[in-house]
């Protein structure tokens, strides 16, 4: 591959069905693309992809037209941005947490533990939910944080207590000790 790359960020939107990343992975590796870093999820019936890809400068014709073809043969929807150089390898200072919250499903959930997290400076570098359906639905969340050293762990603590007896679930903050809000 050369030297020369230019970086980008995929998207990928599409109905679920197998082959998706086999396309999608196959137009670039022959455009001589590489994969710094992707993310792929499905949400019901949808497939969602996100990618940072290294392009050659001299196969960027090669990698665009390998998108529209994708696109037109799997009928997906691909959005390409420019992703600045050197911008994968910048870390965020601090220290890895973890979040976990259950209980019964209603609007506000993500809004009000994020809303904590955003008042105290604290990264999501990762977050999923899952619903489990039944009688009273069960939300499920969990997130992957990045604690800057500066802020009150313990203060966050209680803040994530009270806002999960707002709320009415139970969120487990883990770091180096698991606490229980």
């Amino acid at each position: 591959m050369s030297d020369q790359v230019e970086n980008y960020l995929l998207t990928v939107l599409g109905q679920d069905r197998p082959g998706i990343v086999a396309s999608v992975t196959d137009a670039l590796a022959k455009a001589g693309c590489n994969i710094e870093q992707s993310s792929m999820s499905v949400l019901g019936t949808s497939f969602a992809m996100i990618l940072v890809v290294n392009v050659p400068v001299n196969t960027e014709r090669e990698f665009r037209t390998g998108l529209v073809g994708i696109t037109t043969v799997e009928d997906l929807k691909i959005h390409v941005d420019p992703f600045p150089q050197g911008a994968l390898h910048k870390t965020i200072e601090g220290d890895s947490y973890s979040l976990n919250l259950h209980g019964s499903d209603h609007p506000g959930i993500i809004s009000a533990v994020t809303r904590v997290l955003s008042e105290n400076n604290i990264n999501i570098s990762d977050l999923a939910t899952r619903l489990i359906p039944g009688e009273k639905s069960i939300f499920l969340m969990t997130i992957d944080l990045i604690v800057p050293a500066e802020v009150d762990v313990e203060q966050v603590t209680d803040s994530l207590k009270n806002i999960g007896n707002d709320i009415e679930c139970e969120i487990i903050f883990t770091g180096d000790d698991s606490i229980t809000c």
